[in-house]
């Protein structure tokens, strides 16, 4: 099923071949993180809330993803003082030990502490299972937190470049008029179907831009981030007018009963036979190895950056 609402100011925010030279549209960042595909559904249940701050727990989750070894999961270089800090918390608050005693209890992440005294240090481990008819999260820390492994057991997981998530998305003390935990879920579930490749930013099928200026959005993405379409579209209005996604004219072409993304529409140039345009939503900050992958094989011009 299908979401259709109008975009407000969407000629102005629709990217155009830049002709300035070393100007780019486009953020490339070199390192990523990822992020367990199954948190954002609508069978797994939010995470709790600290009783005096919402909030919390998922944000203090999305940074320890962000800042752990990608192979082994440890988290390096960081401390309760430093989580606090960068959530724009008191020091020695009790929300950051809240939320890191219930990921532990609850199979997210492990003290790998050999003394209790040490400074904190912790492990990111594969996201638990969760059986809704027994509200009861089960440990999936015999599974590997690679990408090799997650990918042999079947287990998703969103690559997000790390310098797409800005201190502003964590900062605790605006939580109320920021950055909450469906924000940053309908954010990252947007990079989940950012395939470059494919479609030069955003599945369309998922979502992209009619050509009467309409955000179309697949009311299962909104189920997924437990949010209404409305409230969705509200959201993702906001993500553009603040140009953390820039819709972009992509031609594509019908093979074989699926679409196929050729290259950017540079502006002046005739379709040839077979090729039609969509307004496709494209991350901002972008993967930078995707970005190379993409410009060898469609060759240099082929896309905006």
């Amino acid at each position: 099923m299908k979401y259709t609402r109008k975009l407000s100011n969407l000629n102005k925010t629709i990217v155009q071949m830049n002709l300035t030279p070393g100007k780019n549209h486009f953020e490339l960042s070199a390192q990523n993180f990822f992020f367990p595909r199954k948190v954002i559904s609508d069978i797994y249940p939010d995470f709790p809330d600290h009783p005096q701050l919402a909030n919390t727990t998922f944000k203090v989750y999305l940074y320890l993803c962000m800042y752990c070894d990608g192979l082994s999961g440890k988290v390096y270089f960081s401390s309760k003082q430093k989580i606090a800090e960068t959530l724009k918390l008191p020091p020695y608050s009790s929300y950051i030990e809240w939320s890191l005693d219930w990921l532990e209890t609850h199979h997210f992440i492990r003290d790998i502490r050999e003394d209790d005294k040490l400074r904190f240090q912790a492990q990111v481990l594969s996201a638990p299972d969760y059986l809704p008819e027994l509200d009861t999260f089960y440990s999936c820390k015999e599974i590997k937190r690679n990408p090799a492994s997650l990918k042999q057991h079947n287990y998703g997981y969103i690559m997000v470049p790390t310098s797409a998530i800005t201190e502003k998305m964590l900062d605790q003390s605006v939580t109320r008029t920021g950055w909450d935990e469906r924000k940053l879920r309908i954010f990252l579930l947007m990079h989940q179907y950012n395939w470059l490749r494919y479609y030069g930013g955003i599945d369309p099928d998922i979502m992209h831009i009619t050509q009467n200026g309409e955000l179309e959005l697949d009311t299962r993405f909104c189920y997924d981030v437990k949010s209404t379409p409305y409230n969705t579209f509200q959201t993702i209005q906001s993500f553009i007018n603040a140009d953390l996604f820039r819709p972009v004219r992509c031609i594509f072409q019908q093979k074989d009963g699926e679409k196929v993304f050729l290259r950017d529409a540079l502006g002046g140039g005739s379709l040839q036979k077979n090729e039609y345009e969509i307004i496709v939503l494209r991350p901002h900050v972008l993967i930078k190895r995707h970005v190379d992958e993409l410009v060898k094989l469609l060759g240099k011009g082929s896309v905006i950056l």
